[in-house]
């Protein structure tokens, strides 16, 4: 089963100011279940949010991956990938143009989605490293980069300012999604969160079900551990 690598989310409505209770109850649940053949499970994404109130995003943040080490999610879950989704502006020596910024674990991401098998030229993201990017080919060819070449990105930090980081190009990818191949890029999720002032924390938590039709009963449980 494909997935969009780039689902909506409701970030920019956490920045509500909600009460205890009905932050812990905000939290975004953007998967339903999808249909099967015969009746066979069909994997799912389910995407958790946290809000970006920074004195209640890392509070949120525990007690989300504790509710993901709840054994009736935990034996459920496929994968789990934690990532920092942000719009911005990439910038090389040719053009300017605004970009989704997708951070994420390239461990987590490989089991999580199918971006490294979109690969078109050089390599998918590793952990070893930092100013790394992993760029739509259609962006690619926008900004005219080609591999080994310089990208600026710039974004939003947590505390409002407006703040740069300069990646490498290591490979470029295509989904066949003209808004992904020419507004997508990847970079390390650790690498985000030092340049937008995160510490250790996470706009979104992916959870992969081994079932979609699994999505009900894990939506319920996770709105009980976190209410």
């Amino acid at each position: 089963t494909e997935m969009n690598p780039t689902p909506s989310s409701v970030n920019d409505r956490a920045r509500l100011r909600l009460p205890r209770l009905a932050l812990l109850l905000a939290i975004a649940f953007l998967a339903a279940p999808l249909p099967s053949q015969a009746g066979s499970p069909t994997p799912a994404p389910l995407f958790l949010t946290p809000t970006t109130d920074v004195s209640l995003r890392h509070e949120l943040q525990h007690a989300i991956d504790r509710g993901l080490a709840d054994p009736e999610i935990a034996q459920r879950a496929a994968a789990v990938a934690h990532r920092v989704e942000v719009a911005g502006l990439a910038a090389s020596a040719a053009a300017a143009v605004p970009v989704s910024v997708q951070a994420v674990v390239p461990r987590e991401e490989r089991a999580f989605s199918e971006m490294d098998r979109r690969l078109v030229q050089g390599r998918y993201l590793d952990h070893t490293d930092r100013l790394a990017g992993y760029v739509g080919e259609g962006l690619a060819r926008r900004l005219q980069l080609e591999l080994g070449d310089r990208l600026v990105l710039t974004g939003q930090a947590l505390d409002s300012s407006i703040t740069q980081q300069l990646v490498r190009v290591v490979g470029t990818f295509r989904t066949g999604i003209p808004e992904v191949d020419q507004g997508l890029v990847q970079i390390p999720l650790a690498t985000a969160q030092q340049w937008l002032g995160l510490d250790h924390g996470a706009t979104t938590v992916g959870v992969l079900l081994h079932d979609s039709w699994e999505t009900d009963r894990v939506v319920a449980r996770a709105r009980q551990l976190l209410s």
